[in-house]
């Protein structure tokens, strides 16, 4: 779990984030992916892995990863 009071985020959609409780919600802050320290990806427009990251979490169906938050690692960017 990452303390940090703001998550800089990167998603297609923004509009998960409402069944957050306010107090987690408010936490996100969306940016573009160059910006963001978190990487959201459902696979439906990007269907293959992100290069660079760590994942934390992902959610499956019938053993096939339907979402997955990613850590983007950027020592790997410089």
């Amino acid at each position: 779990m990452d303390p940090s009071p703001k998550l800089r985020v990167s998603a297609p959609t923004t509009l998960n984030a409402e069944i957050l409780p306010p107090a987690a919600r408010e936490r996100l802050e969306f940016t573009n992916p160059e910006d963001a320290t978190y990487l959201i990806s459902f696979f439906r427009w990007h269907p293959e892995d992100y290069p660079a990251t760590n994942e934390v979490a992902s959610i499956q169906v019938d053993g096939t990863k339907i979402c997955v938050i990613q850590r983007i690692n950027r020592s790997a960017h410089r």
